[in-house]
């Protein structure tokens, strides 16, 4: 199984320079295996795992992770969570910039940015 099996999305759409998606996690989700036992928790991994597919499915060309960027982790993830994405995506020639936010409702998991190069332009 990889990561992008993991990361599965349920839900995703795409609009002009906005992506929103969504993921309901429970007990079953691999990512919980062993993290933690007794007290099972998301790994920001994982989060960041979620926010590349959805950024990818947007393309039709390779994408390549180049940075992490100012991404804050805010709150523990558990099971029994739905968490929605949302991205603002800004393009140029050379890369992608995906400004996320992930949140339950009201309550703000984690923020931040990620920038992928454009494998096929010469990168």
């Amino acid at each position: 199984m990889t990561t992008r099996d993991w990361a599965g999305l349920d839900q995703w759409r795409r609009e002009g320079s906005q992506i929103w998606a969504s993921k309901r996690l429970d007990e079953s989700t691999p990512w919980f295996d062993g993290h933690f036992p007794g007290q099972a928790i998301l790994p920001g991994v994982a989060i960041l795992a979620m926010i590349c597919q959805a950024t990818r499915m947007g393309f039709d060309e390779a994408l390549v992770l180049r940075q992490v960027a100012r991404v804050r982790f805010r709150e523990l993830v558990t099971p029994g969570v739905e968490l929605v994405l949302t991205l603002d995506l800004k393009e140029s020639l050379d890369e992608v910039e995906a400004l996320f936010s992930v949140n339950a409702g009201e309550q703000n998991f984690a923020r931040g940015r990620l920038v992928f190069a454009r494998r096929d332009r010469g990168s």
